[in-house]
């Protein structure tokens, strides 16, 4: 089960950056967010704490039974004032708990025995970008930071960034600028040089790093080798 939710979790990282540049919205509804998880059906699991620009915070992660047609039927009906983004398999909830607390939960639509995951982060009044970026994870040439995080306890990073360069040219850019550091692709020169994503080993500091370019928008990974 741990390597099921670490799975789902890395297939949901660039969308759930998204989740902290939401604009607020004047009309949320005041929320208890465990009565909401619980309309919801979800079993929780164990929570992961992340630092996210800075900020020390809590994932919490559960899966649910119901399909997520039915989640978006409940919030209509229990929490119509509630902002909501959806789309065919994901659904994006912001809600306002105690204290003005802000709640946001993302849920994605996976199938199996549990057809849906949930996320869900209590996100700070206000969310300053302390470091928006770490050394941990290489910047690529022409691109600008927009949100890290740090699951600690796995020590892997992910970051989210605004690129400037066609997708296929930063990646030969970012290619390139890496070698020196021990990094080198895996996949081999003859594939295509229009790609826009690449797998990275490296031998030196026993680690794996992912990083994907689309327009005008780019995510990377890196993790542990173990």
């Amino acid at each position: 089960m741990k390597h099921f939710i670490y799975c789902l979790t890395l297939i949901s990282f660039a969308t759930y950056a998204d989740i902290f540049t939401i604009a607020p919205n004047n009309q949320q509804a005041s929320t208890n967010p465990s009565g909401l998880l619980t309309a919801l059906k979800v079993m929780r699991l164990k929570p992961e704490p992340i630092i996210v620009d800075g900020h020390s915070l809590t994932m919490g992660i559960g899966l649910s039974t119901e399909q997520l047609n039915h989640s978006r039927r409940e919030i209509s009906i229990l929490y119509p004032n509630a902002k909501v983004i959806a789309n065919s398999n994901s659904l994006l909830i912001e809600n306002i708990g105690n204290n003005n607390e802000k709640y946001r939960i993302f849920l994605i639509e996976v199938g199996g025995k549990y057809p849906v995951i949930q996320f869900s982060m209590k996100i700070p009044k206000t969310l300053d970008k302390l470091n928006n970026w770490t050394d941990e994870l290489p910047l690529p040439n022409l691109c600008e930071p927009i949100t890290y995080m740090h699951f600690t306890k796995k020590n892997t990073f992910y970051g989210h960034f605004r690129c400037y360069s066609p997708p296929d040219i930063a990646l030969r850019d970012f290619t390139a600028s890496i070698a020196g550091n021990g990094w080198y692709p895996v996949t081999p020169d003859s594939v295509s040089q229009n790609r826009k994503g690449e797998l990275f080993l490296n031998n030196k500091t026993k680690k794996m790093m992912m990083i994907s370019f689309s327009k005008q928008k780019g995510s990377i990974y890196i993790k542990p080798l173990k």
